[in-house]
């Protein structure tokens, strides 16, 4: 009411008989409110200011044909009609209003078209976002969450403790509700917004309850708030570091001494708010740690994003179905497809335009190649950052993006494979103990045999039986040997079989990527299988870009300039049993001849010629969006050069054997004595091109 006051109430205090000036005056006023609303944006929604920019322009376009139209008027009357055609250009006034009705019409199909793009970006944007924000292999259930604010939730975090495991956590149920999720890393931009854009815009808080949480002053005021505005608050435990309940509350009930001696600027932060008495606070956080306690009404839940997807499955399924009791809904599960009032809308406009768009764009636009990323990871260290990764980057790419897969019993293969060897060595050492024997008792008897050979042919007869019988007890010890290690190498195979799979699946989508991603971490080139992977990559001339995550460069160089030292025997067993298996598939490495065993220095040595000389990106999912949006940036272009280069690449090497190949073709062509091998195809010369290449 007061902006329509405003834009349209200063009319009245023009005289009405000043028709001109009123037309004039709005439409300067309109036009300065159209600059204003363009600047301004005041809407949340981009196509709802494109919606009020162009109904403004259409505004400004109507006073302006209105003041053609008195102009024209005023003319004809004093000067006549060829006058006012003369100045205006226009033979009456119903070509003017022809004129605006036709501009009002334009900017109508322009509003359109314009709205009708932006809803096509919308929803590519919502599509890849619901397909690749969640990169669980098992296909993740969704519930349509109708939000009464802004958000289907609150997460109330620790970032110290639980940064990339709450992204993660994030991108997972902005897929499984379809609605959007508050992470402070992502929303907030403002610490006076804190309450009023995320708390009060949220149907429920969830509460990720790490050791630590309850000691950062602004989880607790959002605690708080949740209390005055009741919003339900759903503590979540995190695998390996939730929190004590008992200390947790021995904390709230002496909360300001403990700040006092620990941390005086929380204290002071929370007085500045709460004033002296904390007793409502301490209240409000008791109350919390009494829901997370009452296991008799409902079980507690824990977010652990390093198991498998159908256990992270259910572990989001359960936090979903406690979000919905907590605010009132039921849960509907849906695992095809999407539903909800925008898709007649999506499928009868927006995805026929989308695919003639992508039809079009394929015609007319140069194809690029489609190249998959792979990240090499410790599964201990970074799980949940690389699940972060992998998510981001398959929403900016729109590709799927592997990772390193680690086996699920390591230290059952190898001491399987240890155990075989130990029964194969023990029956081989009774196996040569039996033939001693055998051999003393033949000896002895051919001795007995010489000393009686002059008193009895039987006492010969019967020395040569014994030997006869005692070789052939050594055969058969012999035979129980063979087959006893024969057993024991087919453990052995069947060990290494197990351990195979996954390495070898790591081999393969290796073969075809572009570029490969290390996420430095501590104890990543403490992992064998990460080793072996990163020589891979760098054996296959891959291109590999570091992703430092809290590493310590100086101790890594070290370290690479003694891998065996740095490693446990356990860790070198495996390390070369994978570089064993390596070896049956060396053929696919490249820079590796087929004589040269695989060592733990061939390693080293690939890893300090590569390793140390890339400059490595820094990554942190806790930061903000501008953070993550940069290094996305960087990566794509850090690949796409390498890709640039390698197309360059390529095409030299084709055009320098074209080269060879047409000189070779006009030599033969020469040559009178084989005038039969002349031809255009180097095949019909009976060489290859690997061949000629080497000629």
């Amino acid at each position: 009411m007061t902006r329509r006051v405003a834009l349209t109430g200063y009319v009245l205090l023009i005289d009405e008989s000043k028709h001109f000036l009123r037309l004039v005056v709005a439409m300067l006023v309109s036009l300065a409110y159209l600059m204003l609303m363009i600047r301004v944006r005041p809407y949340v929604r981009p196509e709802d200011d494109m919606l009020a920019c162009s109904s403004q322009t259409a505004l400004v376009l109507i006073f302006f044909c209105g003041i053609l139209m008195e102009t024209f008027q005023s003319l004809s009357d004093q000067a006549g009609v060829e006058a006012a055609e003369a100045s205006t250009g226009f033979d009456s006034t119903d070509s003017i209003v022809t004129m605006m009705i036709m501009c009002t019409i334009g900017m109508f199909c322009l509003s359109c078209i314009v709205i009708v793009v932006e809803g096509i970006k919308s929803y590519r944007l919502a599509f890849a976002r619901s397909k690749w924000a969640c990169t669980m292999e098992t296909n993740a259930p969704h519930f349509e969450w109708r939000a009464h604010g802004d958000y289907a939730c609150f997460l109330s975090h620790y970032k110290m403790e639980a940064a990339s495991d709450c992204r993660y956590l994030h991108d997972v149920l902005s897929k499984m509700l379809r609605s959007a999720i508050y992470y402070d890393s992502s929303s907030l931009t403002d610490l006076r917004t804190l309450f009023t854009e995320g708390i009060h815009q949220s149907d429920c808080i969830v509460l990720v309850a790490t050791k630590g949480v309850l000691t950062r002053p602004w989880c607790l005021l959002e605690l708080l708030e949740s209390k005055r505005k009741n919003v339900p608050v759903i503590p979540i435990g995190l695998t390996g570091a939730t929190w004590d309940a008992s200390e947790m509350r021995a904390y709230v009930n002496d909360m300001e001494a403990r700040l006092r001696t620990t941390d005086e600027p929380a204290l002071e932060l929370l007085q500045e708010h709460l004033g002296s008495d904390l007793s409502e606070l301490q209240t409000a956080i008791l109350e919390v740690i009494d829901t997370w306690q009452d296991t008799d009404t409902h079980a507690q839940l824990v977010w652990n994003p390093h198991v498998g997807d159908d256990e992270m499955l259910a572990n989001l399924k359960s936090l979903v179905e406690r979000m919905a009791v907590a605010t009132g809904r039921q849960v509907e599960w849906q695992t095809q497809t999407e539903t909800s009032d925008f898709d007649f809308l999506r499928r009868t406009v927006l995805e026929p335009l989308s695919n003639c768009v992508d039809r079009y764009a394929a015609q007319c636009l140069p194809h690029e190649s489609q190249a998959d990323l792979f990240i090499v990871h410790e599964h201990a260290d970074c799980k949940a950052d690389a699940l972060v990764l992998q998510s981001e980057l398959s929403v900016a790419t729109s590709k799927r993006v592997a990772m390193t897969t680690f086996p699920r019993a390591r230290p059952t293969t190898l001491s399987w494979l240890k155990s075989a060897e130990t029964a194969a060595a023990h029956v081989i050492h009774d196996a040569e103990g039996a033939v001693e024997q055998a051999i003393h008792a033949a000896e002895g008897a051919e001795t007995a045999a010489a000393h009686v050979i002059h008193d009895a042919e039987g006492a010969v007869e019967q020395a040569i039986h014994a030997a006869e019988g005692a070789k052939t007890a050594a055969a058969h010890v012999i035979h129980d040997a063979e087959a006893a290690v024969e057993q024991a190498i087919h453990a052995a195979e069947r060990s290494a079989a197990e351990m195979q799979d996954p390495f070898l699946q790591d081999l393969y989508v290796l073969e075809g990527v572009t570029t490969v991603l290390v996420l430095l971490t501590p104890n990543v080139l403490y992992s064998p299988r990460c080793l072996v992977t990163i020589f891979c990559a760098i054996s296959l001339g891959k291109h590999i870009v570091p992703i430092n995550i809290n590493y310590d460069f100086a101790a890594g160089k070290n370290h690479m300039r003694n891998l065996a030292g740095g490693l446990t025997s356990d860790d070198v067993n495996e390390l070369m049993c994978l570089l064993r298996l390596l070896g049956t598939h060396r053929e696919r490495l490249k820079g590796q001849s087929v004589s040269e065993p695989l060592t733990i220095f061939t390693v080293q040595n690939a890893l300090l010629g590569v390793m140390p000389n890339i400059i490595a990106i820094a990554w942190q999912p806790h930061a903000s969006d501008n953070h993550r949006q940069s290094v996305l940036k960087q990566i794509q272009r850090r690949a796409a050069t390498w890709r640039l280069k390698s197309m360059k690449s390529f095409k030299r090497k084709r055009r320098r054997s074209t080269v060879v190949k047409n000189a070779f073709v006009q030599t033969a062509r020469k040559m009178s004595t084989v005038p039969e091998c002349v031809g255009t195809s180097t095949q019909r010369l009976g060489f290859s091109l690997k061949g000629v290449s080497t000629v």
